[in-house]
């Protein structure tokens, strides 16, 4: 009789271990926030480009990443890149220059790149497939707690201590992490395939995906919803602050309920309670994200007290929106590829969103700068509805659209280390 993924010792505990390596990448981005503004006196252009120096690495190394990945073991890959990134936060204690933070935080959001097709294969080896819907779910609800509990525990912990105390803190999660995957035992796959040279073999990872006509149109419409729901995320505390008298408290509201809406989802998906196929769940979650964004900057013209009640029960819709689009995909994506090429697909796709992301963001502050975040975010709302119905014509041309339900039930040769 099968195990149940809750007695699965080895996937808890890298769940467990990307969890506290999640807080860690968070408090030492709210660290230096608070340094570079305070310190150095950053320009917001400075403040931005923080955020490119460590997002930048995993859309252009995204696929080296993920040979990266799959040639080597994953669990030392992870552990070993968990130990970099602490050395890396280490090396913040002697900067002296904002550029020299932007080299260490692009470092680190190269060993990043490199953890992340290594953990989504290490899950691949250790779930089987019919539980692999759950396994997803747990990864989006940990995923989403971290996003949560990362900027409040750094947000407490600055005021109580100085940002040095915060980046010790920080150091000490990735070694917590790496600790924490020692402990577990994997056992080592031989792929049956026909080895390439590296630049073949980083190609591989978008053409694995392309051979699914499904997959491919799917992760062209997320990296498209991304990067037009980007235009909104990254203004919403001008919106807020331009509508509400006590912006900061609705926004933290806002994220809570946010993160309540991808519990929702998750808990849905993980259950069994709500199966959605691939097409359907794109479609639905992004029409359904563009008509909150829409609301968002339409009900503007709300009495305040109205709008400020409003606002974060929109955004747990947007919260399960956003899960019903992410969770969909990522157990298609993981019951539709081999475990041999987890990573290169993994690696592609990191890219492919990560690029929408910030192309997304750096087109937002002009669209917002030019008509205003009440009519940017109904202009983004609308955008994302089109591409929702265009979403829906698209997928009924491909045939085969519910294959992307079931797994190809890819056979892996395992052997044990």
């Amino acid at each position: 009789m099968e195990k149940s993924l809750w007695n699965n010792k080895r996937y808890i505990t890298v769940q467990a271990a990307q969890f506290v390596s999640g807080l860690g990448d968070w408090l030492h981005v709210l660290a230096m926030f608070t340094l570079v503004s305070l310190t150095f006196q950053a320009t917001p252009i400075q403040l931005s480009g923080l955020v490119l120096s460590q997002a930048i690495p995993g859309i252009v190394f995204g696929p080296l990443a993920g040979v990266i990945a799959d040639r080597w073991n994953r669990k030392f890959v992870m552990i070993v890149t968990g130990l970099l990134r602490a050395a890396a936060v280490g090396l913040l204690f002697t900067v002296s220059s904002i550029w020299q933070i932007y080299f260490i935080f692009f470092t680190i959001g190269c060993l990043a790149a490199i953890f992340a097709p290594a953990e989504n294969g290490l899950v691949k080896q250790l779930v089987p497939d019919n539980q692999m819907p759950i396994a997803i779910a747990v990864s989006e609800v940990l995923g989403t707690i971290s996003k949560i509990a990362g900027p409040v525990l750094g947000g407490s912990l600055l005021v109580i201590m100085e940002v040095k105390h915060i980046l010790l803190i920080d150091i000490v999660t990735f070694l917590v992490a790496a600790v924490l995957l020692s402990t577990i035992r994997i056992t080592r796959f031989h792929p049956e395939r026909i080895k390439l040279d590296l630049i073949e073999e980083m190609k591989d990872g978008i053409r694995i995906i392309r051979q699914s006509h499904h997959l491919y149109a799917a992760l062209l419409l997320i990296s498209a919803a991304m990067l037009v729901l980007q235009f909104a995320d990254s203004q919403v505390m001008v919106l807020l602050r331009m509508l509400l008298e006590q912006p900061s408290a609705v926004f933290g509201y806002s994220i809570a309920a946010s993160g309540a809406g991808m519990f929702l989802a998750a808990y849905l998906f993980g259950s069994k309670k709500l199966r959605l196929a691939l097409a359907p769940a794109l479609i639905s979650g992004t029409l359904g994200i563009g008509m909150v964004v829409l609301l968002l900057g339409g009900a503007s013209y709300l009495p305040e007290t109205i709008y400020a009640f409003l606002v974060p029960l929109l955004f747990f819709a947007i919260g399960f929106g956003f899960s019903t689009i992410s969770m969909p995909f990522h157990t298609a994506v993981q019951l539709q590829t081999q475990v041999t090429d987890t990573g290169k697909v993994y690696g592609a796709i990191n890219s492919f969103m990560g690029a929408g992301a910030v192309l997304g963001m750096a087109a937002g502050g002009i669209i917002m700068t030019i008509l205003g975040p009440i009519l940017g975010f109904i202009l983004t709302g609308s955008l994302l509805l089109m591409l929702g119905m265009s979403a829906w014509f698209s997928f009924r041309k491909i045939e085969g659209g519910d294959a992307l339900a079931e797994s190809d039930r890819c056979i892996q040769r395992e052997e044990k280390a």
